[in-house]
């Protein structure tokens, strides 16, 4: 499945990993890792840290005014060709750029704004829930994907809008800080977001969360001290 920056095709990647991962199953939890993500902990720091929190699910929420008027651009409008969002390198990109734009003006003046059915959420992809909850995501798939079709980066929105508008919402371990409510250190203030340093390590090792994000290939030793203290 060839998958694009901004675009649906995000969503469906994730609901194949999600029906692939509970098929495989059952787990306790269901951690959505990308390939720049590291746990910071042990394998049993990881088990015992899930075990007495265990019902809880772990979703980041992006709260803040500035976030929340993104959200609100994001899924009002229609944004058409998403998938040419990043593809500057073909001729099509200007002309997709152009009618998607002009669509967005259109909208901007006439003040249209598409149905909402729910309140909507924002957040990192990046999560750890339990069976119930993919269960429950699955459930809504056609739902999903019918609405965030034409939305901007809807892999940001839609576990976020479902489960917010779930009695999961009860069951969220934090939604007043997202680092917190995913268990994951992503530093946003440094970089989009910053990529972890070899200078990094101590900062990383003091971390009380589970997983980081973003590491590269580039910058390894900080990797490979993390992995070592695994085994201390």
């Amino acid at each position: 499945m060839k998958v694009y920056w901004g675009d649906i095709s995000l969503v469906k990647v994730e609901y194949l990993l999600f029906e692939t991962a509970l098929k495989n199953g059952p787990y306790a939890y269901y951690h959505l890792l990308s390939g720049a993500d590291l746990p910071i902990k042990s394998q049993d720091y990881i088990h015992e840290f899930f075990h007495k929190n265990s019902g809880k699910e772990f979703v980041g929420f992006w709260q803040d005014a500035a976030h929340q008027r993104d959200l609100e651009r994001k899924v009002s409008r229609y944004y058409f060709f998403t998938q040419r969002l990043k593809d500057k390198g073909n001729m099509l990109h200007g002309i997709t750029a152009f009618l998607r734009n002009t669509v967005l003006a259109l909208h901007k003046i006439s003040n249209y704004r598409r149905k909402t059915t729910f309140e909507f959420k924002k957040g990192g992809q990046w999560v750890s829930v339990t069976e119930n909850a993919v269960s429950y995501l699955l459930q809504y798939k056609d739902i999903i994907l019918k609405r965030m079709r034409y939305t901007l980066c809807p892999d940001e929105i839609f576990i976020q809008t479902l489960l917010w508008n779930s009695p999961f919402r009860e069951k969220m371990y934090c939604i007043h800080d997202a680092s917190t409510g995913c268990m994951r250190d992503i530093d946003w203030e440094h970089g989009n977001p910053y990529v972890w340093q070899n200078a990094d390590y101590k900062r990383l090792a003091d971390s009380n969360k589970i997983f980081a994000r973003k590491f590269h290939s580039k910058q390894m030793k900080v990797v490979h001290e993390i992995q070592k203290s695994y085994s201390k």
